[in-house]
């Protein structure tokens, strides 16, 4: 009882506390996801050259450096000039792999696949694959550390799963039923992504969370759930975001808004890798979202206008706008019982905001 008082004061004293509210979280290891980020590893892909893992990049960098030179690195190299496949759609490729008894192919609905594998040739790439995944013995590597894997994500899972509210990210998409996955990346470093997976009729969430080593945690400060805490909300929201724009109409609407924001924000947006309108678009959601959460879940009112006037600092400088239209969207739900029911007007919203002086 002790110890969780003093967890809940030390909460407190954070800028942001979080509520305990989960059906079914889960902290886990993918053997897809550590293929696609050590083939982008071996190819030089510098989002996922950082050393966070400490060991275990050392052990991969020793088993798979002999390899730069195979087809499917210099394959893989080809797409990301070609194609700019790099950063998340290594994940969103790795949740549509599905292993057979031939080697990996693709899942039959590829709906939510990176739009920037779409031009790619599929029979080629899943060849490359197989004979990377053989070539380099990649299963003997997997498996030798599966000790590895399982006591990271039980310490991980400790750390965690009672800090993340599900229900309120349900709630606020109306997406009730869905299921949720943080996965530990041992290959990505700090970087994080939020793809989503359509299988039959459930919609899986994925927080693909990039693996720092609890020594690196302590050694600048942190714990697991101030440091990851806030981004695998973040990530979580991206799951239920990053769909919309594949309706047409609300496409169509945005994207004259997302190249207005990319226009104004060019120098920054590009910095961070946000080079496309469609990105600047659902991290403006994303974040927006995730402010909406962090008061939910114990932000002051100061608290929150302070991280909302830090974003506009960071480039998104039509924020305040957003938040301010999602919360009527909080405050009308029996007129849009979905995030997807209320964009016509959100659409609105932003192009009222953008359109005015700022």
């Amino acid at each position: 009882m002790r110890d969780k008082i003093f967890l809940f004061l030390l909460l407190l004293l954070m800028s942001c506390a979080t509520k305990a509210e989960v059906d079914s979280l889960t902290v886990e290891y993918l053997e897809e996801v550590e293929l696609t980020s050590i083939m982008a590893r071996t190819a030089g892909f510098r989002e996922y050259c950082t050393d966070f893992a400490e060991a275990y990049n050392e052990e991969t960098s020793m088993w798979f450096t002999p390899f730069a030179d195979h087809p499917a690195i210099h394959f893989l190299q080809d797409l990301r000039d070609r194609y700019h496949v790099s950063h998340d759609a290594l994940a969103s490729l790795a949740l549509h792999l599905q292993k057979n008894t031939d080697g990996y192919v693709l899942r039959d609905n590829t709906e939510e696949l990176s739009a920037r594998w779409s031009a790619v040739d599929k029979d080629s790439l899943l060849d490359m694959i197989n004979a990377f995944y053989k070539d380099s013995h990649f299963h003997d590597f997997f498996e030798q550390h599966q000790t590895f894997y399982e006591e990271q994500c039980r310490l991980f899972a400790n750390a965690l799963v009672d800090s993340i509210d599900t229900r309120w990210l349900e709630h606020f998409h109306g997406a009730v039923g869905d299921h949720f996955h943080i996965v530990l990346a041992f290959t990505n470093g700090r970087h994080n992504y939020g793809p989503s997976l359509t299988t039959k009729s459930e919609k899986e969430n994925y927080a693909i969370a990039g693996y720092v080593t609890p020594r690196l945690i302590r050694l600048n400060g942190f714990t697991p759930h101030n440091l990851y805490g806030d981004m695998i909300v973040h990530e979580f929201n991206h799951s239920f975001i990053n769909p919309l724009l594949r309706d047409s109409l609300f496409r169509q609407s945005m994207r004259p808004l997302g190249e207005e924001m990319l226009r104004r924000s060019y120098h920054t947006m590009t910095n961070m890798q946000y080079g496309r309108w469609d990105i600047v678009v659902n991290e403006t959601l994303v974040r927006a979202t995730t402010l909406l959460y962090k008061k939910a879940h114990g932000c002051s009112p100061t608290e929150t206008e302070r991280l909302i006037h830090e974003e506009e600092s960071h480039g998104f400088r039509w924020m305040t706008d957003v938040v301010a239209s999602l919360e009527y969207y909080e405050q009308h739900r029996s007129n849009y019982p979905t995030l997807r029911d209320y964009y016509p007007k959100l659409t609105d919203d932003i192009r009222r905001a953008l359109f005015v002086e700022f």
